[in-house]
């Protein structure tokens, strides 16, 4: 009520300033406004120079530490060599001492290369006859156990092949027994790009023997699956990932050999990928029609292979690749995949494969077909290989067709 006083209406116009249109200065920044981008900006920088000085200084002070951690996770191998035998034919038949410690007839001691003997030939058995299980075909036992301690050097990656001192090479120690009398043509069926698929790897795994099975080094358990697999009587190879020709629109993976790289790179990066495992004859290519082109590339690879004592296996990527020749002028066991089985998918165009596979096997006494676990592949090979043995032809370990080829 007080608000209609004349005395009070007139002081109250008095305080209260006049209202000017014009006036625009109430919409400029203060001062601390216009300085906040600077501000922000400085505290920015201040927390990223904080956070690297944080990190650095703990890499500083844990250096011991994380370096132990580092070498704790590599991979590792037990070399019991008072616990590593080979059991002979009779034994792992049932039959004859159990002393567990003579090397199967027809082994060369020395060399390794296990073989099967001339009497089991001359009766008729092939090398899936020749004993009992473990393994589907009864060869599992056959094996070299791995890993060989003289076959074996410590690196700072982990566990990588060597040559002994007795001279024996891995390629040559680790490899499936075969029939050195047999007459039949042979097929050699390699298939790659195992351990990523566990399903896939596991029905790869329940082939017969004599199927050759290479595994991706990238696998989280290639060691587990490469144990595995020659437990069940394969041999087995590593797949060795290289730069495509179409780089990068197809990766091979972040340890793979490129031709961007130092033959001292390369070489380290092969290093890696060999030290993942143990008890393979070898390096089964894997993309690579750009590395394997590439002289400077490829005669560096094939010197180390051979001075490790491994075998290599040409996946057939392209018609240029100089990979053989290579191989052929450093002394490396080597060979090109005469076909692939399943570049093109399908039950009829597989079975294809595997025919013209007889028949260049028929024509030149032996063929190395290579395929990767699509079930389809799988599948054919399975019932292929039923009723091989009527067809007139033996399906031989990659090493026993390499090794005839570079004797020849």
């Amino acid at each position: 009520m007080f608000e209609n006083l004349p005395f009070l209406r007139k002081k109250q116009e008095e305080d209260t300033p006049a209202f000017d249109p014009d006036d625009t200065s109430y919409l400029e920044p203060t001062a601390f406004q216009k300085r906040m981008p600077w501000i922000a900006v400085i505290a920015a920088y201040l927390l990223l120079i904080g956070s690297i000085g944080g990190v650095a200084a703990y890499l500083i002070t844990s250096e011991d530490q994380i370096l132990a951690e580092i070498r704790e996770d590599r991979p590792k191998v037990s070399l019991e060599a008072d616990k590593i035998t080979v059991r002979n034919l009779n034994e792992t038949a049932g039959a004859g001492d159990h002393g567990g410690s003579a090397a199967p007839p027809g082994h060369q001691e020395g060399d390794g290369h296990q073989q099967i003997s001339a009497n089991d030939q001359a009766s008729g058995q092939t090398a899936t006859d020749a004993a009992a299980p473990p393994g589907p075909d009864g060869l599992g036992e056959l094996l070299q156990p791995h890993p060989d301690p003289g076959l074996i050097e410590e690196s700072a990656v982990g566990p990588l092949p060597i040559i002994g001192a007795d001279g024996r090479m891995p390629w040559r120690v680790y490899s499936r027994p075969y029939g050195v009398l047999e007459t039949r043509p042979r097929i050699a069926i390699v298939l790659t790009d195992l351990g990523i698929n566990s399903r896939r790897t596991e029905q790869a795994i329940q082939l017969p023997g004599p199927v050759t099975l290479a595994f991706a080094p990238y696998s989280r358990n290639v060691e587990d699956w490469i144990q595995k697999a020659r437990d069940a009587g394969h041999e087995v190879l590593l797949t060795l990932p290289m730069e495509p020709r179409d780089f990068p629109r197809s990766d091979p993976g972040p340890f793979a050999l490129m031709n961007s790289l130092d033959a001292e790179q390369n070489i380290r990066r092969l290093e890696w990928i060999m030290s993942r495992a143990t008890g393979y004859v070898g390096l089964v290519g894997y993309q690579g029609s750009g590395f394997v082109a590439n002289p400077r590339s490829v005669k560096p690879l094939m010197a180390d292979l051979r001075s490790r004592g491994l075998l290599y296996l040409d996946g057939k990527q392209t018609a240029a690749s100089i990979a053989l020749r290579s191989a052929d002028a450093v002394g490396v066991p080597a060979a090109q995949a005469d076909l692939i089985l399943d570049i093109e998918l399908g039950r009829a165009a597989v079975l294809k494969q595997l025919k013209l596979a007889e028949s260049l096997a028929r024509a030149n006494g032996s063929v190395i077909a290579i395929g990767r676990p699509y079930p389809v592949t799988l599948d054919r090979i399975r019932i292929w290989m039923r009723s091989l043995t009527e067809s007139g032809f033996a399906v031989t370990p990659l090493s026993g067709i390499i090794a005839e080829r570079t004797a020849s």
